[in-house]
């Protein structure tokens, strides 16, 4: 599963615990109610401002909402600076 759509099931799923309805999360959050369901269905990429207002409103961490998503940085691109040329 790709990051944003494991994103938008960790909100979904934080939300409906809280028994929270998406007018009333986006409300809490300061973020239009289509953004938000933009955000769980996984259709777009929230700046980390609206995680960390999403969290605030859940009652729950950025860390939270990021669980079991897996970046996927290729540890090869980062291990070694470039080779100077003389």
């Amino acid at each position: 599963m790709d990051s944003q759509r494991q994103l938008g099931r960790n909100v979904c799923k934080l939300r409906n615990e809280a028994k929270l309805t998406q007018e009333q999360l986006s409300e809490a959050a300061s973020i239009d109610r289509s953004y938000l369901q933009r955000i769980e269905a996984g259709t777009t990429n929230p700046t980390f401002d609206v995680l960390i207002r999403l969290g605030k409103a859940l009652g729950a961490s950025w860390r939270d909402l990021m669980a079991q998503i897996e970046l996927g940085v290729d540890a090869s691109a980062h291990s070694k600076p470039p080779q100077k040329t003389r």
